[in-house]
């Protein structure tokens, strides 16, 4: 048995891990209730702090694994700077 996870080949030539594929395609076409609930409570935490400017908010874009259950910040303006650089 092999422990690699199998890739599967998108349209546009992309390669997306077998994982992924089985949690898409495990709810069809409809919203999974509990990622919904984890990205509104996300949203809705930064826009208080925006709205009462008590906290900092998040400086980039936000990236959430559901299947892991992890967060990633990406920086926009470091990811700008690298480009200029070359």
């Amino acid at each position: 048995m092999c422990d690699s996870p199998q890739v599967v080949e998108t349209g546009n030539g992309l390669p997306i891990s077998e994982e992924y594929t089985q949690e898409i395609t495990r709810c069809g076409a409809g919203e999974v209730h509990t990622i919904a609930a984890v990205i509104g409570g996300i949203v809705s935490e930064e826009a208080i702090k925006i709205i009462t400017k008590q906290f900092v908010p998040l400086k980039g874009t936000l990236i959430y694994n559901a299947i892991r259950s992890t967060t990633l910040v990406v920086n926009s303006s470091a990811c700008c700077s690298r480009a200029a650089r070359g």
